[in-house]
């Protein structure tokens, strides 16, 4: 996590539009976005995507899709394993 001094962040989370590396589900990186508190995720999307943002996240291998403030759902990964299972962690 960049703002929480050197620790691992529970949840990375990979923007698949440009490539940074930001924390998922986390207090430490919430910003205020049009006086709303927002994750860093949601917060990303209105300065990469628009306002509509695509994520891999990597321990957990869910893919994240996220409209607007208040939507945004969790989607299979399409990294598979050699059994067709998800591959958690991307080991």
């Amino acid at each position: 996590c960049p703002r929480s001094g050197g620790d691992k962040s529970r949840a990375p989370t990979l923007c698949l539009v440009c490539g940074s590396m930001l924390c998922s589900q986390s207090y430490c990186c919430q910003t205020e976005v049009d006086g709303e508190d927002v994750g860093a995720c949601t917060a990303h999307t209105f300065t990469c995507g628009a306002g509509l943002g695509l994520f891999l996240r990597v321990r957990e291998s869910q893919v994240l899709l996220v409209a607007g403030k208040t939507k945004g759902c969790f989607y299979p990964p399409p990294y598979l394993d050699d059994y067709g299972e998800t591959d958690q962690g991307l080991k």
